[in-house]
């Protein structure tokens, strides 16, 4: 969705588009299912919110957000009724200036980029927000009114508007608004549950991990996951053995060995369970082509998969396939709309931190949760190849890829040496992200042009097999020859444009400098292109690359 605003230079717009009073809530459970970004209010009373397994009590003035998908659970206590609105908006980013004799105005494209996390938690504001809020509620026109003074109405949409970017600026200065960090403990237990989920794992073993007791441990997991330790341990058991239903011949008795289950009998008794279908029912489902896609969308189509339909935010951030998604249905929360449309969706394990979300696409069709991001491009697509029926899809794409790759770096033989160096960046405010092969389009770098690393992100990047997080004092020590710089969001929500991204890059070669790479080479490119990169988005970002190495040391080597 695009917006234009005639002089407006705001880096972030937002746009209230809603207000709707919850009406009901008492001693009976009331369901909201969320469409659009949202904040839930609370004026008045106490109650507890539910999302997922995470309970949160909360009274008077409380303000929770929430993102298209989630489903949301309201009691107040004792039966009393709770004063509470939903607030629904929208968020738009700068996109473009245009200039004109007559008139200058700027383009915004809608961004869900820069809204908080589901579930972040105001409580108890400032008295001037509490003000704000209630400014704000009190412009939203009343159905039984009808404003016949049109002026007067677009006066109060400016202020409804301005007021709510007052209080998203006041939510992102929080400083954990936007980065809702894991208790460490609960992160080393999730990690030891998404590893050993194959072994005998007790409440005791994780909590002496994580050094609570039992009783505290269960409490903070929940708090922080939104799933109960064993809800947890067997949502991953049950997703591998998905992945071994559909991409291998083992009998249910030896899947459930390999899961951590005593038996197929009684793996089969909690598969139908968790799932509402036997595990042959499912196995059935590898060759449909009936698939929702809430990421790996590029890796489908390059198995010649086209999904039926693909989630609204993400088709906002894959411009490389902005062609190839323009004729899939686009789903942007109402999930609704697809029932009895597909008969799989595909989702990336990061919606683990999403259990609402889960268990409302649950009701629609079968979920597959794959890992994200934790292999290179092309074992990511073989596997999903092995999962879908599609081996001989994906071992012809992959050919065609390397093929692709072996064109370019003759291209660029003549021109980068063999030794040279390479790395990836991505800059957000004033931290530098440094990723591996397994994303932004790294191993096209590695994988594809046969640069090389630097030794410091060899040793602290790749062995680690994890992207790391420096500041601008430390880059120096992580310089390169090449230097792929991606100007991007940032968490609390201010996106570099690319003049921004220029100007950064000219004041950061003194860091270039010190860091000995004075002579290095450096390459802006969008994140729009870059967020994915899987199957078709590789090899298009492969070209990007290329291109730019090419046209650069061109430009240089010329009279």
């Amino acid at each position: 969705m695009r917006l234009l605003w005639v002089k407006t230079m705001e880096e972030i717009i937002y746009r209230m588009s809603s207000c709707s009073t919850l009406d009901g809530v008492t001693a009976h459970l009331q369901f909201v299912n969320i469409q659009a970004p949202s904040i839930v209010a609370s004026l008045a009373g106490e109650g507890t919110l539910l999302i997922g397994s995470r309970s949160i009590a909360f009274s008077n003035v409380s303000l929770f957000f929430f993102r298209p998908g989630d489903s949301v659970q309201l009691l107040s206590v004792e039966g009393q009724p709770l004063v509470m609105y939903l607030i629904e908006y929208e968020a738009y980013r700068l996109k473009e200036v245009q200039l004109a004799s007559y008139e200058d105005s700027v383009i915004y494209d809608r961004d869900r980029n820069c809204i908080p996390l589901s579930g972040y938690m105001v409580s108890k504001p400032s008295l001037d927000i509490i003000v704000l809020l209630e400014k704000l509620l009190l412009l939203q026109p009343s159905p039984l009114k009808v404003q016949a003074d049109q002026e007067n109405t677009a006066i109060h949409k400016f202020e409804k508007h301005q007021l709510l970017a007052k209080l998203m600026k006041w939510v992102a200065e929080q400083s954990e608004a936007m980065n809702m960090l894991l208790e460490p403990s609960v992160s080393a237990a999730k990690h030891y549950i998404e590893k050993n989920y194959m072994t005998d794992i007790s409440r005791q073993q994780l909590a002496q991990l994580s050094g609570f007791n039992d009783s505290y441990f269960s409490t903070i997991f929940v708090k922080e996951t939104g799933w109960s330790y064993s809800e947890y341990l067997n949502r991953i058991r049950m997703d591998r053995a998905k992945e071994r239903l559909l991409g291998s011949s083992l009998t249910l008795q030896e899947i459930a060995e390999h899961v951590g289950y005593a038996s197929g009998e009684y793996f089969s008794r909690k598969f139908k369970q968790q799932t509402g279908m036997t595990p042959g029912a499912f196995r059935s489902l590898r060759s449909t082509q009936r698939i929702a896609s809430f990421q790996f969308a590029g890796q489908l189509l390059a198995l010649g998969v086209q999904p039926v339909a693909v989630d609204a935010e993400l088709a906002s951030y894959t411009d490389q396939l902005l062609h190839e998604l323009q004729a899939i249905e686009q789903v942007d929360g109402d999930y609704d709309q697809l029932r009895g449309k597909v008969d799989l969706i595909i989702v990336p394990s990061y919606f683990y931190n999403i259990p609402g979300k889960i268990s409302r696409l649950e009701l629609i069709a079968p979920l597959l949760v794959l890992d994200w991001s934790k292999q290179d491009p092309i074992s990511e697509l073989r596997f999903l190849g092995s999962l879908l029926d599609r081996e001989k899809q994906a071992e012809a794409w992959i050919k065609s890829y390397f093929e692709h790759a072996q064109k370019y770096r003759l291209q660029l033989q003549t021109l980068v040496d063999e030794k040279q160096t390479a790395a990836l960046y991505e800059v957000r405010d004033d931290m530098i992200y440094i990723w591996d092969i397994a994303s932004r389009g790294a191993f096209n770098l590695y994988g594809a042009l046969n640069l090389l690393p630097p030794q410091s992100i060899a040793s602290k990047v790749w062995q680690a097999g994890q992207f790391i997080q420096i500041s601008e004092e430390e880059f120096p020590q992580y310089t390169a020859d090449h230097m792929f710089i991606i100007y991007a969001g940032s968490a609390n929500g201010h996106l570099q444009r690319e003049d921004a991204a220029i100007e950064w890059l000219e004041n950061f070669k003194k860091c270039i400098a010190l860091g000995g790479c004075s002579n290095s080479r450096t390459y802006l490119l969008d994140l729009k292109y870059f967020w994915c990169s899987g199957g078709i988005s590789l090899d298009r970002q492969l070209s990007i690359i290329t291109e730019k190495i090419y046209g650069l040391l061109i430009a240089n080597n010329s009279p």
